[in-house]
């Protein structure tokens, strides 16, 4: 029997072709996906882009808003430490706002537009910075320092971007350094050499027994010489109680001595009485005060009171080195460095002081004639005026502060000086009127008078957005 042979081909299994249709489906699903993903990624990349640019705006506009506010603390420290006058700038510094005011010096026009600088009280510290720098006014809260305050007022910066929308405030306290130890004056006039004096020459001094202090002889010659003391029945002015005096330092207001009560000044009970005189301003919460007269030397007096003290050996002995160190605290060459806030020479000693001239250490080289009639300090702001030469009082000059001089003290003064006299070389012809009050009001604020700077750990400042 013939076996059957089956075709090759139809023992071989083909599978169903896949439809034509179902192939481009699979392939649009896939691009559709593709496409979703790249455009997710193309927005969430733009997103991240768009946040970086802007983070990148905010931290360059914050950045400008820092710098604007540093270079405006930068230029109050400066003009702060040259002995700018800040009574005179509690507002804006000379910028934008006010570019044709001579008496603040102008800000560089790359920084006047979005900077404001003030001095301003430490008593109301919440200081602000307005949202623009053009409000009024562009510094908020700032009180004008007055009294100790100005002194060592706040220096406060505000920054502005240059759209305005980032702002930033910088604030230092500021502060003179001593301008000699605490403590180591407590004499009215001291001189190693001898006092020469003319005229009608006063002392007072209200607050110890000393008012002459001199190695040498004190010349009277044909003067007539009046020293006045505190009675040891008054106390001396608490200068930091202003209940007790509200306005004035004290003793130098209470005095008008040319024909003075040689026992005691009459009282006065009106704080608002200003009459003087023959009168010494009585405290306010105390019934009497005294000042009596110790030395009555004239034509027709011849009383030298205990508080002179005349021909020391000791002070005597003290070279001009030792007698500055001895009040000052350190050698002329270290002090000149380190405290002085000016050295000038005394053709430019002349003009500054012929402006007047407050709270600063002044160190004149050569010898110096006062003139004018532009008082040179205040009570709260006094000066401190070394000249290593001799120096000559002019009429009508009133000095608040400490006068040194390494040779002699002479002129024709009919002012008031209201503080202490050191003079290595003595008085010589020391003609007219002149008072000198010893004023611990004064001295005690001469703490703060030295070479200006920031005082450390009050540095603050923030962004504001």
């Amino acid at each position: 029997m013939e076996a059957t042979t089956m075709p090759v081909s139809s023992l071989v299994h083909r599978p169903p072709a896949a439809p034509h249709a179902q192939e481009g489906a699979m392939a649009l699903l896939f691009s559709v996906v593709v496409l979703l993903i790249s455009t997710l990624t193309v927005f969430v990349a733009s997103r991240s882009t768009l946040s970086e640019q802007r983070l990148s705006a905010n931290e360059a506009r914050s950045r400008a808003a820092f710098e604007h506010a540093q270079g405006g603390m930068d230029y109050a420290v400066g003009e702060f430490a040259r002995g700018l006058d800040i009574t005179t700038t509690t507002n804006p510094l000379n910028t934008a706002v006010d570019p044709d005011d001579d008496s603040k010096p102008a800000l560089p026009d790359e920084l006047a537009a979005q900077i404001r600088v003030a001095f301003c009280s430490p008593a109301v510290a919440d200081f602000r910075c307005a949202d623009t720098p053009a409000a009024t006014p562009p510094i908020q809260n700032c009180q004008p320092p007055a009294g100790a305050y100005l002194l060592q007022p706040f220096a406060v910066a505000c920054g502005w971007s240059d759209d305005n929308a980032a702002r930033h405030i910088v604030i230092q306290r500021l502060s003179g350094t001593p301008a000699f130890p605490s403590g180591t004056i407590n004499n009215p006039l001291s001189t190693p050499s001898s006092a020469g004096l003319g005229g009608s020459f006063t002392v007072v001094n209200y607050f110890n027994n000393l008012t002459y202090w001199t190695g040498g002889s004190l010349d009277y010659g044909n003067a007539t010489v009046k020293s006045f003391i505190r009675n040891p029945g008054s106390t001396p002015a608490n200068y930091s109680d202003d209940s007790v005096y509200p306005t004035e330092s004290d003793i130098y207001k209470s005095y008008q001595l040319a024909d003075a009560l040689g026992d005691q000044c009459a009282v006065i009970a009106d704080e608002n009485d200003r009459v003087y005189n023959n009168k010494c301003k009585a405290p306010t919460n105390k019934s009497t005060t005294h000042l009596l007269q110790s030395t009555d030397k004239g034509a027709n007096a011849n009383t030298i009171g205990a508080d002179v003290v005349d021909k020391d050996i000791n002070l005597a002995a003290l070279s001009e080195a030792s007698f500055f160190r001895q009040f000052f605290g350190l050698d002329k060459t270290d002090y000149k460095g380190s405290i002085t806030s000016q050295i000038l020479t005394p053709s430019e000693a002349a003009d500054k002081f012929a402006n007047g001239v407050y709270g600063e250490v002044i160190w004149v080289d050569g010898n110096l004639t006062l003139s004018g009639t532009e008082p040179i300090g205040t009570i709260d702001r006094p000066v401190v005026l070394i000249v290593d030469g001799d120096l000559a009082l002019g009429a009508g000059i009133d000095f608040y502060g400490v006068l040194y001089t390494s040779g002699s003290l002479s002129g024709n003064a009919n002012g008031n000086i209201y503080g202490a006299v050191l003079a290595h070389g003595g008085t010589t012809n020391l003609n007219g009127n002149p008072t000198i009050f010893y004023d611990e009001g004064v001295l005690v604020n001469t703490a703060k008078v030295g070479r200006r700077t920031t005082l450390p750990g009050s540095w603050r400042d923030w962004s504001i957005e």
